[in-house]
């Protein structure tokens, strides 16, 4: 989006996808509903929608290679990542640290007004529903994105992390959630962020009132 800010026209590039290079990145546990496919070619507008909501690692791996490295490196920076580490791959985020990226989104403090909304209602239109969405009620806004990641230890059991972060849009009082989870079973771990969120959800009904009427966004 930033380099979309400083470069007209980046957003109707059109990328032709060769195909994962690592296919273990194409068999997530909660697979996309939309993937992208070998062969076709597809404008940033469309990968940058298909990565926020459906999580599709094809999408994001070839929109990270169409993005210029300064302005990705420059980026990383000025939100205060170092951006040597997380090329690296020291990608090791706190929950308050991935919450960052949505409070700046939110207070469009970086980024334009109308384009911080334009990515806070792609992240609303998630189709991940198995955790944070699903301990609020029916119809709630939420603009959040999951992550997940599994490796097998040494002794070959699955050691599994599920993660879900977000803005949960609670009329009068919007508030940032983020639950990081670890185990060994991928349902559990999403219960387990379902629980939390309704617990923060009743917490914050009781503070402020139950919510009356639709809920504008953002």
């Amino acid at each position: 989006l930033k380099q979309a800010e400083v470069g007209p026209g980046y957003f109707q590039s059109r990328l032709g996808f060769p195909g994962l290079p690592d296919e273990r990145l194409a068999t997530p546990w909660f697979p996309p509903g939309e993937t992208v496919v070998a062969g076709r070619e597809y404008t940033v507008e469309e990968l940058i929608r298909r990565t926020a909501a459906h999580s599709d690692n094809g999408a994001t791996w070839l929109l990270h290679r169409s993005i210029r490295p300064e302005i990705f490196a420059r980026t990383l920076s000025d939100l205060g990542f170092d951006p040597a580490l997380m090329e690296a791959g020291g990608r090791t985020l706190s929950p308050e640290s991935y919450g960052r990226f949505f409070r700046i989104l939110y207070n469009a403090s970086y980024l334009s007004r109308p384009m911080s909304e334009y990515a806070l209602s792609l992240f609303a239109a998630a189709a991940f529903k198995d955790g944070l969405v699903a301990g609020v009620p029916p119809g709630a806004v939420v603009a959040h994105k999951f992550g997940e990641r599994g490796e097998l230890g040494r002794d070959g059991t699955p050691h599994l992390q599920l993660h879900d972060c977000g803005i949960v849009y609670f009329p009068g009082r919007p508030y940032l959630l983020c639950v990081m989870t670890e185990g060994s079973e991928y349902g559990a771990m999403a219960a387990a962020i379902a629980g939390i969120s309704r617990d923060v959800h009743a917490a914050v009904a009781r503070q402020t009132g139950p919510p009356i009427g639709p809920v504008p966004f953002p």
